[in-house]
Parts: structure tokens; C-alpha cells; sequence
């Protein structure tokens, strides 16, 4: 058996969402429950800030969470 033949395909690591620095429109929604319509409104709204790198617009996390009232758990 040859080494490339033993070794098992992981899924893609993912960092949780809370700890993302950024995310595409589609994450946020899924991350928050929110539609893309009213993301694009906190956008416009600037309650939620957002870049763009070339044709890809992202959404910056933490401003995103901190609109939703997202408090981490006490540890």
C-alpha cells in the first residue's frame, strides 16, 4: 500500500464563525439566520462593515455579530 493510497481525505478544517475575521455574504447569512436583502441594508446602513477584494464582497464578523447581540460564553 502506498502512502498516498493510506492516507484518508479530512474535511476542509473550519474555524467557528464567531472567531472569522471575515465571511461572504451566503456565511453571514447562515451564521446569523439573517437574509441577504437585510445584510446588504446593515451594509448600506453602515452598522456592518464590509470590504471588497476584487469581485468578492466580505463581511467583517465581529461588527456583524455585535448588530445581532452576540455575547460568547462564559468560560
Amino acid at each position: 500500500m502506498t502512502e498516498a493510497a493510506g492516507r484518508t481525505l479530512r474535511k476542509k478544517e473550519e474555524i467557528p464563525f464567531h472567531l472569522r475575521a471575515t465571511c461572504t455574504i451566503a456565511q453571514a447569512c447562515a451564521g446569523t439566520g439573517l437574509g441577504r436583502t437585510l445584510i446588504y441594508e446593515l451594509i448600506g446602513e453602515k452598522l456592518v462593515e464590509s470590504s471588497t477584494v476584487k469581485r468578492r464582497r466580505l463581511v467583517n464578523v465581529p461588527s456583524l455579530l455585535r448588530v445581532v447581540g452576540y455575547k460568547p460564553f462564559a468560560e
